[in-house]
């Protein structure tokens, strides 16, 4: 039996090429449209998922290869699904604006030099 870590990979990086395709030009003009904060959230919580199963599944090339900051998405992930009312929507309209790149990079990163690859086979 095979684990496979490319699906998860793929799926979080679709959400994220998403997600790219949803952030406004502005923190302001995100904070005054919540259709599109709903939209942007979905698709955070889908990395933030797909990731946190990489590190429940994968753990040894997850701890060796992931950047810090995808444990973080995957606690932000657990804030949307368990604590709805508690996401400062202000904080994530700014990291829209600032921050998004690293992810987009680590994800493709992670792609296109196999970090799960060792860990694909089940002893």
């Amino acid at each position: 039996m095979r684990k496979r870590a490319a699906p998860y990979l793929l799926s979080a990086e679709r959400a994220f090429n998403r997600l790219e395709t949803y952030v406004p030009d502005s923190a302001q003009v995100f904070l005054e449209q919540h259709v599109l904060q709903d939209a942007i959230l979905l698709q955070i919580f889908q990395i933030g998922e797909n990731l946190s199963q990489l590190r429940s599944r994968f753990p040894e090339p997850y701890a060796k290869h992931a950047p810090e900051f995808w444990d973080e998405i995957i606690g932000f992930r657990n804030t949307i699904a368990h604590g709805y009312e508690r996401v400062r929507i202000h904080e994530v309209g700014g990291y829209l604006v600032e921050d998004l790149e690293p992810l987009g990079s680590s994800l493709r990163v992670a792609i296109t030099d196999s970090w799960f690859e060792s860990s694909d086979e089940m002893p």
